[in-house]
């Protein structure tokens, strides 16, 4: 692998891969399909056209980048009194590395990360640490036909909006750990996969949720398998299972089996999507009665400077612990290249549905839109821009929330409207 130049266009969709990230994390990761622990693909735009080197540790090589920034948050606690802000300085670090033995066998090592020092106009200061989704360690060897993968996904989130079931609550400190193994069997176009993981999840010190049925804590095993056709060398369509058991502190243990069909792959040499739809039933709070599931990724290039995300999906979801909803999630995202140094992009997103047991039972309706920019200052140097905006109706009953790593400010209700800002400086190895 060698090092190559760069434009500062391409620096831009660089550098935008990670604050992408932070954005959808932000939106979409705040909740778990209780069928599954897998994202639908899709969620970030790709990083460069090609998968060129930037740095070499020791065997691995990648992309790597360093940033500190500053964000203002108008109402942290996300309540409609007594709104607390919040002046936070952040440092983070992006990894993607890969260790290739060859084609097949390969060792991969993604990860996101922030150290949040953050100051609350209630005078309360706090440190956290930020772990993105979609970190991951992931292990691949080939055996003859067979494709074996072992990996280990883990992931830290603080932001309270990325969780549409939660109103009065500064930091989620939310701590979601998967471990699991798969094998994929390739016989003539037909695909068989099997895939077996455990998942926990806990919210840590400074994150209490006392009226959460069935309490933080979340033990979930899955077994999940795909029988996929091949209609073309990157798309393949099929039939997909799943099941899952889920039990915590509680008594709220949620058994979920899961079938129906799927497409994923490149369609276009532009467009990709990753699609499904199918039945659930099962035992437990949120799955007494056969349901559906459905959901739609898509990435699309329009053009060399235009490029679009959008996820559609109704599913039944975890939040903390064994608290479940049924929710239904809209997000687009938009993404131009204004200048050959300069890239905007705008992501309008809906949440909406019910909790069925948790902290705020009832329905909800959550929206709102973000702005991210980012300007290349010269070829490793980018300045970015987020702005956000979300807003929040609830139908339950009203809440003393506001807590700040466990304290509490009475007046909390499950409505609130968020104004979220802002800037950092990133360089790029």
């Amino acid at each position: 692998m060698y090092r190559e130049r760069h434009s500062p266009a391409t620096s831009i969709v660089l550098a935008l891969f990670s604050f992408a990230l932070t954005a959808l994390g932000q939106q979409s990761f705040g909740q778990q399909s209780i069928r599954t622990p897998e994202a639908p693909l899709y969620q970030s735009f790709e990083p460069s056209p090609s998968r060129t080197s930037f740095v070499h540790l020791g065997p691995f090589s990648g992309n790597a980048d360093v940033g500190i920034g500053y964000s203002f948050t108008d109402n942290s606690n996300l309540t409609e009194s007594d709104k607390i802000s919040l002046n936070q300085v952040f440092e983070q670090l992006d990894l993607e590395l890969a260790w290739v033995l060859s084609p097949f066998n390969r060792i991969d090592l993604i990860i996101g990360g922030q150290l949040q020092e953050n100051f609350y106009s209630s005078g309360t200061n706090a440190l956290n640490l930020l772990i993105l989704p979609g970190s991951e360690i992931r292990l691949q060897a080939k055996v003859g036909d067979v494709l074996l993968q072992a990996f280990e996904q883990f992931a830290i989130t603080q932001d309270p909006v990325s969780d549409a079931t939660v109103a009065g609550q500064t930091n989620l400190n939310r701590l979601t750990n998967t471990v699991g193994v798969s094998a994929l069997a390739s016989l003539s176009h037909v695909n068989l996969e099997l895939q077996f993981d455990y998942t926990y999840s806990d919210n840590l010190s400074g994150s209490t949720l006392p009226t959460q049925e069935g309490g933080d804590l979340r033990n979930s095993l899955h077994l999940g398998t795909r029988l996929g056709i091949e209609a073309g060398p990157t798309l393949s369509y099929g039939l997909a299972g799943d099941a899952s058991y889920n039990t915590g502190a509680g008594e709220a243990d949620t058994n979920v089996l899961s079938g129906g069909v799927f497409v994923r792959g490149r369609v276009t040499s532009l467009l990709s999507v990753d699609a499904g739809a199918g039945i659930l039933v099962g035992s437990g709070p949120g799955a007494g009665k056969p349901g559906y599931y459905a959901y739609l990724s898509a990435r699309h290039e329009f053009s060399r400077t235009l490029r679009m995300l959008l996820g559609i999906r109704h599913d039944s979801e975890f939040s903390s612990g064994l608290g479940v909803s049924e929710s239904n999630n809209f997000n687009l995202t938009a993404q131009v290249d204004l200048t050959r140094r300069w890239s905007v992009a705008v992501s309008p997103f809906l949440n909406f549905g019910s909790v069925i047991t948790g902290e705020l039972p009832g329905a909800y309706t959550q929206y709102g839109i973000s702005v991210d920019s980012s300007y290349a200052l010269s070829k490793r140097l980018n300045a970015t821009f987020n702005y956000r905006f979300a807003k929040r109706d609830g139908s339950g009953s009203s809440v003393n929330g506001g807590s700040v790593n466990g304290g509490s400010v009475n007046g909390g209700s499950q409505n609130y409207t968020q104004n979220y800002f802002s800037v950092s400086l990133v360089y790029r190895f």
